[in-house]
């Protein structure tokens, strides 16, 4: 119960006697708003449904290169796109045979960052030839003549977004999602959210991010799903891990 006394003083002693029989006194009307507004947020949390016990996932050191990220991600679910790590010794008409052109020509992670302003980065590669010469030219312009380069399948008609996660000295585990590509330098729109978040609130975040507005704009104006996906869903991704003492 509260009970709200404008304009009257009441002593601490009973004060102390009415909160000891369940009475709250406030002494004004909006502490007596606010006082209600947590009664009643508390009944609402109460009223919830427990949520399912879980066991802990197993530990496991975060992956390291390419393709151990690959190997992650398809343990995960997330199958990514073809790929082939071209060495130096090797040809695209023979390594790359079983991909499907138009291919994606780019350095890998670890050897450079930013590889699209560095032109590092070829898109809709048709023939072997055209896969030999880019990976040549990557290698003399690093300096790096051992360097193996990625070849990937070309995904058409989705809509890039970046999804990272990182464990926040003060909220705990954080996923990171927004407009993937350069978009997200461009635009900077990323959205954060503490984990676990349900997924009501996951999608309220995307909802009001330009990010999930593109994808419901592209997931309206595609063909429908059965005709734009495979057996198994395919995705190109990089995951990232960050660790904070």
């Amino acid at each position: 119960m509260v009970i709200s006394t404008v304009g009257e003083t009441i002593d601490a002693q009973m004060r102390q006697e009415f909160r000891d029989a369940g009475i709250f006194i406030a002494t004004d009307t909006a502490m007596t708003m606010r006082a209600l507004a947590w009664l009643y947020r508390r009944q609402r949390l109460f009223a919830r449904e427990n949520a399912p016990h879980r066991s802990p996932l197993p530990t496991r050191a975060p992956p390291r290169g390419w393709s151990e990220t690959m190997d992650y991600l398809e343990a995960s679910g997330i199958r990514p796109v073809y790929w082939r790590v071209l060495g130096p010794d090797d040809r695209a008409a023979a390594a790359c045979s079983a991909l499907v052109y138009p291919l994606v020509v780019k350095v890998l992670p670890s050897e450079s960052e930013h590889k699209t302003e560095l032109g590092l980065v070829k898109l809709r590669v048709q023939t072997p030839a055209e896969v030999d010469a880019h990976a040549a030219d990557f290698r003399r312009r690093l300096g790096k003549p051992e360097m193996g380069v990625l070849v990937q399948e070309m995904v058409d008609g989705g809509v890039e977004v970046v999804l990272s996660c990182l464990r926040n000295t003060d909220f705990g585990p954080i996923i990171s999602i927004g407009m993937g590509g350069i978009a997200i330098e461009l635009f900077r729109d990323v959205t954060h959210l503490a984990l676990r978040s349900p997924r009501l609130r996951c999608y309220r975040h995307c909802k009001s991010s330009s990010s999930g507005r593109c994808c419901r704009v592209s997931v309206a104006n595609s063909p429908p799903m059965s005709k734009r996906l495979p057996t198994r869903p395919r995705a190109s991704a990089i995951c990232s891990w960050r660790r904070r003492p």
